[in-house]
């Protein structure tokens, strides 16, 4: 299902968070972004995981974020998170505010941080790494 609202969307973005290192997955970061093809962001936390200048990402988006991830994340129609809370920073006090026209896809170990969000969330994953 996460696989045709991507390939079915118009304007996808994939937002990935320190979750991705926890989970021992930094080295695909790159590849994934790359096969994707997509916009892409990154937490605050994961910053380093991929350089600011790969003509893929972004920034950091929310309430300290930069504009242009801001302006991407608000314009999509999908959003697929991976490995990031989307803690009130990212997403703002009014989640009815964030991503207004997005579907949203979000990957996570934690099942509370996966329910968190309640009906925002079209596609909650919880999912636990390949070596757990």
């Amino acid at each position: 299902m996460i696989v045709r609202a991507l390939e079915s969307s118009r304007r996808p973005v994939l937002w990935l968070g320190h979750g991705i290192r926890l989970a021992g997955g930094v080295d695909l970061v790159r590849p994934f972004i790359e096969k994707l093809k997509i916009p892409s962001l990154v937490s605050w936390a994961g910053i380093d995981m991929i350089d600011s200048g790969h003509p893929l990402v972004f920034g950091r988006a929310g309430v300290y974020g930069q504009r242009a991830a801001n302006f991407v994340l608000q314009n999509s129609d999908f959003l697929l998170t991976i490995g990031t809370r989307l803690a009130i920073p990212q997403v703002g006090y009014d989640l009815s505010e964030f991503v207004r026209a997005a579907k949203v896809a979000y990957v996570d170990i934690d099942p509370a941080e996966v329910r968190k969000h309640g009906e925002k969330i079209n596609y909650p994953v919880c999912g636990m790494p390949r070596d757990s």
